[in-house]
């Protein structure tokens, strides 16, 4: 890891006494050394001086660190969060595009346009190194250059077809009139869904099941919305509720290929866009930090295109009692 210690940082990862956490954390060198939590959790006895959440999916463990006061997310992820959790968030909330101070660090938010509220991290450290964690990434455009991003590969795989997609938001639209039911992830994919309805000039009143309806009037304050009655309303529902409402037309918008009627909509960049992302940002390091198999796999693709990158499965500084920190890493870095 010595191209990171370079830069004045050190991704690591924390194991439990029966798995490794979710997803990385990172020391930098400073008079004391600072611990920063991307989209992890913490154990009884916190590690991190502040932890990160780009967004509420359950995937990225927001839900896991609402009661910790160093918990720093958007108002629309807590306001999520505290949804679908039924907890309140302790931790400390901002407007996307403000910028916080942690640390002595200034910390600028960026939207990424995969959930409402969901946001991108940038700041520099001590010796000027620009750090940028996107979390899951649909829109990139806003994002700044930086010298270290930290981003998804959900769609990270350069050999699978199912990674290379468009939306197809006239064929969303276009079936609307007949009063189907749409499967959608109840936070991010719903909320998208209504207001591509309403943007395109529908004004019917569009049902959903109990979650979405909260995290959309929450989020959005749609009043033309309400909760699933047996009629042929439009329905927006998530995906496994599907089955029970009774529309004749049925779509799952997603651009997962597992279902069994689609329109592609998906709330993810895919490959090229992923690419079209890291360039735009111009990183000199890379971590891939979600996506599982597809995150090695786009590892090695950008290996082969001239970047230096890593998955976590490349994150080989591993600790367990949080006095490691100071003992075990400190002529490191």
């Amino acid at each position: 890891m010595k191209e990171f210690i370079d830069f004045g940082v050190l991704p690591i990862r924390v194991s439990s006494r029966r798995s490794l956490r979710p997803h990385l954390s990172l020391i930098f060198r400073a008079e004391s050394k600072i611990t920063v939590g991307i989209d992890t959790t913490e154990g009884r006895t916190p590690i991190n001086d502040f932890l990160l959440i780009t967004h509420a999916h359950r995937d990225h463990y927001g839900h896991r660190v609402m009661k910790f006061e160093h918990t720093i997310a958007s108002r629309e992820t807590a306001k999520a969060l505290e949804i679908i959790s039924r907890e309140s968030f302790r931790g400390r909330c901002f407007e996307i595009g403000d910028e916080i101070t942690e640390n002595g660090w200034k910390i600028r938010t960026y939207e990424t346009f995969h959930t409402p509220g969901s946001t991108a991290f940038y700041w520099k450290n001590d010796i000027g190194t620009r750090i940028l964690v996107t979390g899951d990434v649909k829109e990139f455009k806003e994002l700044p250059k930086c010298d270290l991003l930290i981003t998804e590969a959900t769609y990270g795989d350069p050999q699978d077809p199912s990674c290379y997609f468009e939306d197809d938001v006239e064929g969303f639209l276009n079936v609307s009139d007949e009063s189907p039911a749409f499967g959608a992830y109840p936070f991010g994919k719903a909320q998208r869904a209504v207001r591509l309805l309403r943007e395109s000039g529908f004004s019917d009143i569009i049902q959903m099941d109990g979650l979405s309806f909260s995290l959309t009037r929450a989020i959005i304050g749609d009043e033309e919305i309400e909760l699933l009655k047996d009629d042929e309303s439009l329905k927006i529902v998530s995906p496994k509720e599907l089955k029970r409402v009774r529309n004749r037309k049925k779509f799952v918008l997603s651009a997962q290929k597992f279902y069994r009627s689609t329109i592609t909509l998906s709330d993810h960049a895919d490959f090229r866009n992923l690419l079209l992302m890291i360039e735009r940002c111009d990183p000199e390091l890379v971590i891939l930090y979600h996506g599982g198999r597809r995150a090695e796999r786009m590892r090695d693709y950008l290996r082969n295109s001239g970047y230096f990158a890593i998955s976590l499965k490349d994150v080989n500084t591993i600790i367990g009692d949080p006095n490691d920190l100071v003992e075990g890493i400190s002529r490191d870095i």
